[in-house]
């Protein structure tokens, strides 16, 4: 039985490295838009990204008005799941990534039903939907670097706990990482839609941070068009690690908390 445990996780693991390798040969592969992968990427969007986004990619499909989440105004070029340094456009391969894997508590679904040479298509086609993708002064990308990770230990989550309080994390999130902090109630994107900070104790609620390192990430580039910011310039790369550490640990039965109250914050 252990036998088949192990064969089984080391068969998972080949085929989610498997699948990486597929989206960034295919996000890689091409210089600058070809134009018979946009025209096919206009044709799939229209059938599977429309309803939601809408047909000039404003966010505004028919779908939209139902949804919690707005799905994402390409016309802007803002993205909030990148690799990139706040501020800056996504990479191919974090469009890519969006498409294949979908955002979790959202109606973004996983497309990973649909080619890969068709999701690259709709990338290149909506890289044409906002002028953002042909401003040269937009590159090249500053990618963000995930340094060595710190070890997940009562000790770095204890320290990530003094960052989340010292950088005021509570304010938007909670004393408890419960999304239920005094700013909360008035958060708003830059488009000035509310947007409810995330539980970070309800592991079903998280979009994106599913993982020490792409907290760490999240921490490093920011999220665009939101209040979070990136910190890669104000805390240091152990402290990054250390708040991601801790941020991990709220979703899960290790959770470390030390009693304070939101009385004793300034």
């Amino acid at each position: 039985m252990k036998m088949k445990t192990k064969v089984g996780k080391f068969t998972a693991l080949v085929a989610a490295f498997s699948l990486s390798l597929a989206l960034y040969s295919c996000a890689t592969s091409f210089n600058g838009s070809d134009q018979v992968s946009v025209a096919r990427g206009k044709a799939v969007y229209h059938e599977a990204c429309a309803p939601c986004h809408g047909d000039n990619g404003d966010g505004s499909g028919p779908v939209s008005v139902s949804l919690r989440t707005k799905p994402r105004d390409f016309k802007l070029g803002v993205y909030k799941f990148r690799s990139t340094a706040s501020g800056e456009l996504p990479t191919n391969y974090d469009l890519l990534r969006t498409i294949n894997s979908g955002i979790y508590h959202t109606a973004m679904p996983s497309f990973a039903q649909m080619s890969i040479a068709d999701q690259y298509s709709v990338v290149e086609y909506i890289k044409t939907l906002s002028p953002a993708f042909s401003d040269s002064s937009q590159y090249p990308l500053d990618t963000v670097r995930i340094s060595t990770p710190i070890p997940y230990t009562l000790n770095s989550i204890e320290r990530g706990r003094e960052v989340y309080l010292n950088m005021h994390c509570w304010s938007c999130h909670g004393i408890t990482g419960e999304g239920n902090g005094p700013a909360a109630p008035t958060v708003t994107d830059d488009e000035g839609h509310h947007i409810q900070p995330t539980n970070l104790t309800h592991y079903w609620d998280i979009k994106m941070g599913r993982s020490p390192q792409k907290i760490y990430l999240i921490f490093s580039t920011g999220l665009n068009g939101t209040p979070m910011p990136s910190y890669a310039q104000i805390l240091t790369d152990k402290q990054r690690w250390d708040l991601a550490n801790y941020v991990y640990s709220l979703s899960h039965k290790d959770r470390f908390y030390d009693g304070k109250q939101l009385s004793n914050m300034h």
